[in-house]
Parts: structure tokens; sequence; C-alpha cells
């Protein structure tokens, strides 16, 4: 099954370099050089746009990509060699920024001019005196458990709220959802209802035993929304992946089935993305409707137990 929210990372880029007839020519190395920027250009800023993507609304709508860029490009215009030791200054001084910037946004009265002038003046110096930073890292340890405390109390406060969000803006589609799910089964009595919320129709029954949480799967599916969109599909090709890694709603409905069985199930949220939803394809709080085929089961290969250490040992001794 696809997942729906891209993880969190920068991919790496293997390159490699073999030897050719011609190709020390400086055209050549030209041509090769401008291929490796466009190629590199393309792959990290696609991957640096997913994550992009997935900053909060709130966050996105205070951000600029052209100051992004504006950004990036006042770095990268610089020579590596040349200004290297600026670029060690702005390096250190990105990380920096990000602690005054937690303090600031928690309320934090922060004076950047005097901290500027004061971390210039200290790093000019020939030598520290060991005894005076240790006296001021004792009064800086003091206060910054306060701000720590202070920044704690507002990640608190920005999560709550986050949450109330969430829910209020999940709460129509809940609502949606299970007046969806009732008419279908109002309309059709052989709908069942498990325990835990989840509804499902028999289309046709298999054989043979049923997969568990630990075993592996090949699923023909069909994902929609309650309004017949279609958000996700296999295509009509069986789809292999673990029963562990898909939300609790499908993988309760895979157990109910067989081998060549077929239903229809309907994932209530709190059995699927729950009220945060999964990126632009599932709105938050959305109930799924599944079109599914179990086509096979891979059954998890059990490791046998590790024998005790006295018994391998005098089997060990008999050979």
């Amino acid at each position: 099954m696809k997942k729906f929210i891209v993880a969190l990372g920068v991919t790496a880029v293997a390159l490699g370099f073999s030897s050719c007839n011609n190709s020390g020519s400086s055209e050549n190395a030209g041509a090769s050089n401008d291929s490796l920027a466009i190629l590199l250009g393309e792959v990290q800023a696609a991957n640096y746009n997913n994550l992009w993507n997935q900053l909060p609304d709130s966050m996105k709508q205070k951000l600029s990509k052209d100051d992004f860029i504006a950004g990036f490009k006042s770095i990268m215009e610089k020579d590596s060699k040349k200004d290297q030791a600026y670029l060690m200054g702005a390096s250190t001084a990105m990380q920096l920024m990000n602690n005054i910037a937690q303090m600031e946004d928690a309320g934090v009265n922060f004076n950047t001019s005097l901290y500027i002038s004061k971390f210039a003046e200290v790093f000019k110096k020939d030598s520290v005196d060991n005894a005076s930073l240790q006296a001021s890292t004792d009064k800086l340890t003091i206060q910054m458990t306060e701000v720590q405390n202070l920044i704690m109390k507002k990640r608190e406060a920005d999560q709550q709220r986050a949450l109330e969000e969430q829910n209020a803006a999940a709460e129509p589609n809940i609502k949606a959802g299970k007046e969806y799910v009732e008419s279908q089964k109002k309309a059709d009595p052989s709908i069942k209802t498990t325990e835990s919320g989840l509804s499902y129709k028999v289309i046709k029954e298999g054989t043979g035993t049923k997969p568990t949480r630990s075993d592996r799967v090949k699923v023909i599916y069909t994902g929609k929304h309650i309004d017949g969109s279609v958000f996700d599909s296999s295509n009509g090709q069986p789809t292999e992946f673990s029963m562990a890694g898909v939300v609790p709603g499908f993988a309760e409905a895979l157990q109910l089935m067989a081998p060549g069985a077929k239903y229809v199930v309907y994932i209530p949220s709190e059995l699927g993305y729950g009220v945060r939803g999964a990126g632009e394809n599932i709105k938050p709080g959305e109930t799924l409707v599944f079109e599914l085929e179990l086509a096979a089961v891979e059954p998890a290969v059990t490791k046998p137990a590790a024998k005790p250490a006295a018994a391998a040992a005098i089997e060990a001794a008999k050979k």
C-alpha cells in the first residue's frame, strides 16, 4: 500500500566515474559537469520541495520560496575555498539563529545586536580566561533553565492549539463518514460492523489460512473517498506489503479474509489516518472505502529457538 506521508529525509546521490575514449577533452568534461549540476539541482530541489510542502500551513503562510532561494544563492555563490571562513561563520550563525528563534518565539526579549557584539569581542581575543568563562557559564545555566521552561510551555500550548485545530477540521469529515456508512448499511443489510467500528461487505469468500499481523500479503486494492473518487490503487495487480505496516482498519479487514476473498471495507478515521489525515490525498477525519482482494499470504519466517548454552556445548562435544 502506498504511503501518503513522504518521509522526512534527504536523498543521497552516489556518483561514479569511469574512463572512456576521448573522455579527457575539455568539451566532454564541460558537458559532464553541466549534466551533473543539472541533475543534482533537480533531485535535491525536488527533495527540499517535498519537505517544504510538508510544513504546517500556518508556517508556510509566513515563508516565501523566493526568500529561500535568495538565501540559498547568497551562500552557494561564494567561493568554497576563498570564502571558507565566511561560510563557517554563516553555518555557525544559522545554527545559533535557530536557538534564538525558539527563545523569541517563547516570548524572550532577546537583544540580537548586543549578542553579536559580545560574540565578536570574545571570539577575537587571543585566549580565554577559563575562570571567568566558568563563572559566566554557571550564570548562563540558570538563565537558560528558565528559558527552556518557557520554550516547553510554548511548545505544549502550540501542540494543544494544533490538536484543537485538527479536531475542528476533522469533525465535519468524521460526521460525513459516519452518515455515509450508515446509509450504506441501511441500503444493504449484508454489511457487517466489527466491535472496533470497521464495516465490511463480503463479495466473495476465499479459502485457506487467514493472515496475521506478522505476515506479508499480496493484495489487489482500490482506495476511494466516500464521494467515489479514487485516491490510490494497485491498478489490478497484486501489491505485496507487511501487515504490520498498514493502518489498523486495513490490517483488521485483511485478517478477516482468506486468499481469494473479495471485500468492500469502510475504514473510519480512528482506524485509518485519524484527525491528522495524510498529505493532500486524505483529509483529517476521513472515512475511507477500500475494494480488497487478498491474492496471497506470505507467512512470517519463524527462526528456531536458540538452544541453551549447555545443550549446545554437549552437542558440539559429541561431533
